[in-house]
């Protein structure tokens, strides 16, 4: 039995659409997908290449309108679920990412990425046990997820939660042991718990790697005056009023809003 001429045309579209789309060449598939949806505007490959390449180019609204096509014929439509969630991520409202990421992972729950997407969503909405859940869930099925680690370590840093918090973020930088962000985290965390010593040394290796990084000169400032080490407490609040010179306004702002 011959392929209808109209079939293989649309499946020679649809194979270089997403070949323009996995090397980026967004707008060049955003072409061929739209000649492609004019010879069938319910095929669920070129719907979702279509919702995948405005996804890509920040059209959101337009993504949801092809994710939403394919998921009234296919409601268990993995692509769709997970493109649908990654677009209302894109506009900011992330309670509506949750439903589709959590249908998504119904029919695919070994995907750890989209479980580190829905739990980051969870703790940022406030939702810490579940969130706290869905990491452990990551890391149990991942077992190396970085960013599982990360988004835990989160977690506990915003309970107070230190010890756990540092084992977890400790366990981060065993995979990326040069992350700022991540050793200014825990640099922070030893410092509330006066360990000053130990705050110091990691504010003063995330400084190796960013000289001019304020976080970690601010809570190396800190970490030397609580070791009473004041001099140079001193010179490290210099460098940053130096490179930030509103941080002092901010802060005397900050200070008569608390009065």
């Amino acid at each position: 039995m011959s392929i209808p001429d109209s079939s293989k045309i649309l499946i020679r579209l649809s194979r270089r659409g997403y070949f323009l789309l996995n090397n980026r060449r967004y707008r060049e598939a955003e072409k061929v997908f739209l000649d492609a949806y004019a010879l069938d505007d319910a095929n669920a490959f070129v719907l979702v290449g279509l919702g995948d390449v405005c996804r890509k180019l920040r059209d959101f609204e337009r993504a949801v309108h092809y994710y939403e096509r394919i998921l009234e014929i296919d409601p268990k439509n993995v692509f769709a679920l997970r493109g649908m969630g990654n677009a209302w991520r894109g506009m900011q409202q992330p309670e509506r990412a949750i439903t589709y990421w959590q249908r998504y992972l119904e029919c695919n729950p070994g995907d750890c990425h989209v479980m580190v997407r829905l739990a980051d969503s969870m703790r940022r909405l406030g939702r810490m046990e579940e969130a706290r859940e869905v990491y452990l869930r990551a890391l149990e099925r991942g077992g190396n997820d970085k960013f599982a680690c990360l988004g835990l370590g989160n977690l506990h840093y915003k309970l107070g939660e230190d010890d756990q918090a540092i084992a977890v973020l400790r366990r981060y930088l065993s995979y990326e042991p040069d992350n700022v962000v991540v050793l200014t985290m825990i640099g922070n965390i030893h410092h509330r718990r006066k360990e000053f010593s130990a705050a110091a040394a990691y504010f003063e290796h995330a400084l190796e790697i960013e000289p001019q990084n304020v976080f970690a000169m601010s809570g190396l400032a800190n970490s030397r005056r609580g070791d009473n080490r004041l001099p140079e407490a001193v010179a490290l609040w210099k460098r940053v009023l130096e490179q930030e010179p509103d941080n002092r306004r901010r802060r005397q702002s900050q200070q008569r809003s608390h009065r």
